[in-house]
């Protein structure tokens, strides 16, 4: 991905709000604890907390418009193309594990607890 200053700014402002929501909220015990809060505080972040900078949207949904609208303008590629699609199967391998689903929606479920 080629650095801009729009990009930059996004990414510095990402910092931002991580280093005030996540590592110095609130206070850890040990680092090991920190680091098993981070992967909550990216699902609260990326599914439940709402942003600004998308009309206080939460990322999930605007990703989803934008890979549907990505589609509909490339739809006449995809006519063009002899494409079948494949059906995934509880034995393949490109499926994701059960476990992940669940995870996601206990995170969707409630935001974590900032004393």
């Amino acid at each position: 991905m080629q650095s801009t200053t729009q990009s930059n700014g996004k990414v510095e402002r990402f910092i931002r709000t991580s280093t005030e929501e996540w590592a110095y909220g609130r206070s850890y015990r040990h680092s090991r604890v920190r680091a098993q809060a981070l992967r909550v505080w990216l699902d609260y972040y990326n599914l439940v907390r709402r942003h600004t900078a998308i009309g206080r949207r939460t990322p999930l949904p605007h990703l989803v418009e934008l890979m549907v609208t990505n589609v509909l303008e490339n739809a006449h590629r995809i006519d063009d193309m002899d494409v079948v699609p494949r059906r995934v199967g509880l034995d393949d391998p490109h499926r994701p594990p059960f476990g992940q689903l669940s995870r996601l929606g206990r995170a969707l479920a409630r935001p974590p607890s900032i004393p």
